[in-house]
């Protein structure tokens, strides 16, 4: 038994070392392999000055999302994204850019906005 257990320590310990899967309170993170696993994270709003951008990576060409999230998660999103974007590979593939909730897409993160709407942090793309 003791064998047993001490090979199934090490299969494990070698898979997380290869794929890691990270948890951070009650946050798993699991973007690559497999089925992405990404935590959600408050969206909620009273004024534009609660919300803030996060970018999230979706895909391992580098196509990305804007969130509109509370600016109090800005911490856990960013620990939590981190972790997400060490797990994908280089991929020979092409990077559609960042996609705001509005449905427009931009290569330059200075050009993504958000507002609070309907009381809820909602991203958008403001071309300079």
């Amino acid at each position: 038994m003791g064998k047993q257990l001490r090979t199934l320590v090490a299969a494990v310990l070698a898979t997380e070392t290869f794929f890691p899967r990270v948890l951070f309170a009650d946050d798993v993170v699991q973007c690559f392999p497999g089925d992405p696993v990404f935590p959600s994270f408050d969206m909620s709003c009273q004024s534009d000055d609660d919300c803030a951008v996060a970018v999230h990576q979706i895909n391992c060409c580098g196509t990305r999302q804007a969130l509109g999230i509370n600016g109090q998660e800005v911490g856990r999103f960013s620990e939590d994204e981190a972790i997400c974007e060490l797990q994908y590979p280089s991929c020979d593939c092409a990077d559609f850019g960042i996609r705001a909730d509005d449905g427009q897409s931009t290569y330059d993160p200075d050009e993504l906005g958000v507002v609070c709407a309907e009381n809820t942090c909602t991203t958008f793309v403001a071309p300079k």
